[in-house]
């Protein structure tokens, strides 16, 4: 399953896909010197802090995390915004509004 996403990902115009192997000893170095616009990996295999370790050294990454299990997908990003007000944090929310940072 993880496999297929990646491969029709890679298939859409413009975009570099990476199937990032989770159960790697070092998944992180595998991506040394690769600036890929999304990763796709398998959450049922990833250690928790993986996630965390890719957004924080690859900025503007899309990660996709795949459940096999569960059919399910997890779209996460690094994109930060600052929450000047409430009505900003709703926005951030609902509509994908961002207030860049200075």
């Amino acid at each position: 399953m993880v496999s297929g996403i990646a491969a029709s990902l890679r298939g859409s115009a413009g975009l570099e896909v990476l199937q990032l192997d989770a159960a790697a000893l070092d998944p992180v170095q595998g991506m040394s010197g690769i600036c890929p616009d999304a990763v796709v990996v398998d959450l049922s295999v990833a250690r928790p802090d993986l996630i965390a370790v890719l957004l924080r050294k690859h900025p503007g990454l899309l990660l996709i995390g795949v459940d096999p299990a569960s059919d399910e997908l997890l779209v996460l990003s690094s994109h930060s915004a600052r929450a000047v007000s409430m009505d900003a944090l709703l926005g951030i929310i609902e509509k994908g509004q961002w207030v860049e940072k200075p």
